[in-house]
């Protein structure tokens, strides 16, 4: 009975160890819990957010790149198939995460213009149908702080409700993590006069 205990207790902590995200090392010496705990840094975002409406005759699009510190965000407004608008914002930007073995979460945003802290809880995705067991990772966040330069500088704290679904971790390894998400959305569809909304992002961290 106890070697049985023994082998299901093996198998529940290989299953962690072996390869999920896409990326992934076929297996690990380090349970996928004890990879993501710790603290990490954004060294790049690549992101490109896209709104179509109607015929798809306009097209919204958002471009931001975040490479070791500096950012770029980019709009380009078309309408009738034509470039009407295209605005350009360039930055500094220092983004940490940090995972905590007991499920403590907290998010450090600092630009040129606020500074923004999260903090709350954080667990695997493991419940959705869309995301593989392991992958996914959803925060709970209990409250944010925000600062916002352009005006007096005060902070305001305010209380976060429900869930948020933070990243599909596509790698994962002792010294790198690589989220990605991709998202679709369709509201209001009636003939040929609908919105779609697309967005897909590819983030890489580094141990801080």
């Amino acid at each position: 009975m106890l070697r049985l205990i023994i082998c299901f207790l093996l198998l529940l902590l290989l299953d962690s160890c072996f390869k999920k995200g896409e990326d992934d090392p076929f297996v690990s010496l380090r349970t996928r819990k004890d990879r993501v705990a710790g603290k990490w840094r954004v060294t790049s975002i690549n992101k490109v957010d896209s709104t179509s409406y109607g015929d798809g005759s306009q097209v919204n699009k958002w471009f931001y790149k975040l490479n070791e510190g500096e950012y770029i965000d980019s709009y380009v407004y078309v309408l009738n198939y034509q470039v009407r608008e295209i605005r350009v914002k360039k930055g500094k930007r220092i983004l940490y995460y940090e995972f905590e073995k007991n499920r403590g979460y907290r998010m450090y945003d600092y630009t040129d213009s606020d500074t923004t802290i999260v903090k709350g809880k954080w667990t695997f995705n493991d419940k959705s149908e869309y995301v593989k067991k392991k992958i996914g990772i959803y925060i709970y966040p209990s409250e944010a702080y925000s600062t916002n330069l352009f005006f007096d500088g005060t902070r305001t704290s305010y209380l976060l409700s429900g869930g948020q679904y933070l990243c599909n971790i596509r790698e994962l390894r002792h010294k790198k993590m690589v989220w990605e998400d991709f998202y679709e959305y369709k509201p209001d569809v009636s003939g040929t006069s609908f919105t779609t909304a697309k967005s897909n992002s590819v983030v890489t961290l580094e141990p801080r």
